[in-house]
């Protein structure tokens, strides 16, 4: 235990240089202070009733023009939006949904569904502008940039000896295999778990100073399937979104790693998990022709569900979701696995070699 803890602090030591630290505190900071930027500049003012009831009538107008104006075709848009009743629905798709419309149609749902937010706001003396728990939510949720960062890191602790020319160094000590690859594996998810904590921590005080004035907001406004807005409370939301990109991270963690032992290139191994998921939504379009029952064992299936569904939208409950949890699940540990093997073959090889040299050299020496 003592040499596994020497060992951790040792993997810290040389993945944290002083110029990696500054850079991820520089980003870190860039990234709560972009969000903060574009928060500011979307807020209402004092008089913000005034401004949503514009907001709302604007929305209207915007209905009005892409419809023509007629009232009827609106109210059966509307009904059409709402509705559960399938030969409705069917019967509205068949009128209104060709190919050139689709575009039109998800933006009245969406202004449909802005609408009724704002009116609640409205009937419920609300303010719409953002609060500071929303702002930290906002901030947890640039998956973008904390999934990049989080490739990087096990980048960099994967391919350290490899970039430094200290392979042969690093493997000749004497250290149990296991306990080089679990001090890897330990030092690369504390260092993502850090770097989500502190985002969290310095989004909390920026709302603090920024939005305090707004109100803690634990709450939000959503529309329901049936068009009713509903107040609910962020903290699920949160809770949601950090799980669904803890499975990303977890997936594109062990790739990373195995990419890193097996071409020991940190471009390669930032690269190619990158570019997987990026192209997930493409590679599932491409797969199209799988059966819904066996899309789970494709991995980009998996990928894409937690990458592209709202974080209000997973039911974890659900046998698609724990279908692609599963997937995703067995995925990441095969390919941490692989990479653990690869690895311990890698440096046992690599230190027989070491010391069928150093023999070598040793009985040259005495001869």
């Amino acid at each position: 235990m003592i040499k596994l803890k020497k060992e951790i602090k040792n993997e810290f030591l040389k993945v944290c240089s002083v110029k990696k630290i500054v850079a991820i505190i520089i980003f870190v900071f860039l990234v709560c202070f972009l969000n903060l930027f574009i928060n500011l500049q979307g807020q209402y003012s004092d008089n913000w009733r005034e401004e949503v009831e514009a907001e709302i009538a604007e929305n209207e107008k915007e209905l009005e023009e892409i419809y023509g104006g007629n009232s009827d075709e609106y109210d059966m848009l509307d009904e059409w939006i709402l509705t559960d009743d399938e030969e409705l629905q069917s019967y509205l798709e068949e009128i209104y949904s060709d190919s050139s419309d689709d575009y039109y149609y998800e933006l009245c749902e969406w202004i449909l569904s802005d609408n009724e937010k704002l009116q609640y706001y409205l009937d419920n003396d609300i303010s719409p502008n953002t609060s500071v728990i929303e702002f930290v939510w906002e901030i947890l949720s640039s998956n973008f940039i904390l999934l990049i960062m989080s490739i990087l890191i096990f980048a960099w602790i994967f391919c350290a000896e490899k970039k430094s020319k200290t392979e042969q160094v690093y493997i000749a000590r004497s250290i149990r295999r296991r306990d080089m690859i679990a001090a890897k594996l330990i030092t690369g998810f504390s260092m993502v778990g850090l770097l989500y904590v502190a985002m969290a921590v310095i989004g909390f005080i920026l709302g603090l100073i920024f939005f305090s004035g707004n109100g803690f907001g634990s709450n939000y406004v959503t529309v329901a399937a049936d068009g009713t807005p509903v107040l609910q409370s962020y903290f699920p939301m949160i809770l949601n979104s950090l799980a669904s990109s803890v499975l990303v991270i977890l997936f594109l963690t062990s790739m990373t790693a195995l990419v890193a032992v097996l071409a020991g290139n940190q471009l390669f191994a930032v690269l190619i998990p990158y570019i997987i998921w990026n192209l997930s939504g493409t590679m599932v379009e491409m797969f199209d022709v799988i059966p819904d029952r066996f899309q789970a064992l494709v991995f980009p299936y998996a990928l894409n569900y937690f990458t592209s569904t709202g974080s209000d939208e997973i039911a974890w409950t659900s046998e698609s979701t724990i279908a692609m949890l599963s997937s995703i699940l067995v995925y990441s540990v095969v390919f941490f696995a692989l990479a653990v093997i690869i690895f311990y073959k890698q440096s046992s090889g690599r230190r027989l070699i070491g010391k069928t040299s150093r023999n070598a050299n040793q009985i040259k020496c005495e001869n």
